[in-house]
């Protein structure tokens, strides 16, 4: 039962992740492009813009779920069996965080458009192998399933405020792509 109202739950997330994806891979080629024009101040505003965006579309389908929360499950579930039921307390304890999500996309894609990536990875590696699923194991005992459900906030709630630290105070605005590029000459055309 767990298995079916988790895979019903995770398919209507993935349409709520979506957007948030989308948003952080615009938000990357937008800031290059401004860091490329040496445009800093555009890219403290795309930031700002993909963050905006990010409540709108994002938390625009985590309304829209949470508004059709059964009709969208049954889609994928019986109306028998407590499945749905179980899909509804999943979408209830975990779609909110999406939008959470999203902004750490958003921060992360501007912060890699200037091909600082290491930082990035590390913070999302932590918060899912060292945050999240740990939690779900520790507390699992004590609160059931809900200890799975509630770690995808609590590991995004941790990588967002890891991001948006990084973003504050790192040094990811003195990282540089392809340094030496600028001395290539273009190849000859020979055709």
């Amino acid at each position: 039962m767990a298995a079916a109202a988790y895979t019903a739950a995770n398919n209507l997330s993935s349409y709520v992740q979506m957007p948030a994806m989308a948003l952080g891979a615009a938000v990357s080629s937008f800031a290059a492009q401004n860091i490329g024009a040496g445009r800093w101040d555009r890219v403290r505003m795309t930031t700002w813009i993909g963050i905006v965006y990010n409540f709108v579309l994002t938390g625009g389908a985590v309304v829209l779920i949470y508004v059709f929360n059964r009709q969208a499950l049954l889609m994928f579930l019986p109306s028998t069996g407590g499945a749905l039921e179980l899909g509804m307390r999943i979408n209830m304890i975990t779609l909110w965080s999406f939008v959470i999500f999203g902004i750490t996309n958003v921060i992360t894609g501007v912060v890699r458009s200037t091909g600082s990536v290491m930082i990035p990875l590390l913070i999302t590696i932590i918060s899912l192998w060292g945050i999240r699923i740990p939690l779900a194991y520790v507390f699992v005992d004590e609160y059931g399933l809900d200890a799975v459900w509630w770690s995808f906030p609590v590991g995004f709630a941790i990588s967002a405020v890891a991001v948006i630290y990084y973003y504050a105070f790192g040094k990811w605005k003195q990282a540089s792509m392809g340094e030496g590029i600028q001395a290539m000459k273009p190849a000859e055309d020979k055709g």
